[in-house]
């Protein structure tokens, strides 16, 4: 076997095993864990086309391990790994350690007792043999888990029942065939999640069509358009948009020439009559005979 693929595989779907049994028929089945010891009862596969697979017995229905299977049992809170076995770490029942390119499962609290200890450990998978790979051996293949007939294949092995009382896997399922999956057992935090499986043109890589109550692109929203650009280039009046409404224009006083008097238009304003000029304003020198208003008082002259 491989230097602790498989176990990792193990990690991940212990985790998910539900307790009860199953109503088929009227008929119940699966005291998966045991109703007895609450441990789960496994089998092992060391040889064969069918090496590396974990198989799941129901222990209390006296089902057992067959020829060419190594037996398994675990607790219900299921292995936990603690990676690479340290001298100084405390380690309890069912953690799991990698030593030498095997694993082992604790099989008793202990710290500072080197695997392969038989009173404290168990071999969970064996290093495999010396090859091409270097000195640990050639990397096996992640287990594999058969459950009520179903095969689970990691990295996605963990399994429960669903609300019809099914065994179910939970590899994230991509039923509409968009390329992005529904993660029901929320087991993989990395991946972009289809809020809507049945529909291939609802999923996190789809463009959102505003105002139609659908998200499309899984962000939690209906996408609003933009509003329009309502600007009208006039620097005398403000300029807003009111979905009721549309753009919305008011008018303001401004003072461009900075001559101390403002106006709502640059010529023809009050009380400035000429916003573009410093020296046309209320109280500015009249200029005999030029025919212009200097002092905004309406008459030229």
């Amino acid at each position: 076997m491989s230097n602790g693929n498989t176990h990792r595989s193990l990690g991940f779907f212990i985790a998910g095993l539900v307790a009860g049994m199953v109503i088929v028929g009227g008929v119940a089945i699966a005291a998966v864990p045991s109703s007895s010891t609450g441990r789960i009862s496994a089998c092992y596969s060391t040889s064969g086309a069918t090496k590396g697979t974990v198989r799941v017995i129901d222990a209390d229905q006296g089902e057992t391990c067959r020829t060419g299977e190594r037996s398994l049992s675990w607790a219900q809170r299921s292995l936990r790994f603690r990676g690479a076995w340290s001298a100084t770490t405390r380690y309890f029942t069912d953690d799991v350690v990698l030593r030498s390119g095997s694993s082992y499962v604790a099989i008793a609290t202990s710290t500072n007792v080197t695997p392969p200890n038989g009173t404290k450990w168990s071999l969970l998978a064996a290093r495999g043999s010396d090859g091409q790979n270097g000195t640990a051996g050639q990397d096996g293949v992640d287990a594999s888990l058969v459950l009520g007939g179903q095969a689970c294949e990691p990295p996605y092995v963990l399994v429960g029942y669903d609300a019809e009382g099914t065994v179910v896997c939970n590899s994230p399922v991509d039923a509409d065939g968009d390329g992005y999956s529904l993660d029901r057992w929320d087991t993989d935090p990395l991946l972009s999640e289809d809020c809507d499986d049945s529909d291939s043109g609802i999923n996190p890589g789809a463009e959102d069509i505003p105002l139609d109550r659908i998200d499309q692109d899984c962000d939690g929203t209906d996408a609003v358009p933009p509003p329009p650009n309502c600007d009208d280039q006039d620097p005398y009046t403000s300029d807003s948009y009111d979905p009721a409404t549309g753009c919305v224009h008011i008018p303001q006083s401004l003072d461009l020439d900075s001559d101390g008097w403002s106006a709502q238009q640059p010529v023809g304003g009050s009380p400035d009559c000429d916003d573009t000029t410093f020296t046309i304003r209320p109280g500015a020198t009249e200029v005999l005979g030029d025919g212009v208003d200097q002092n905004c008082d309406g008459t030229a002259d």
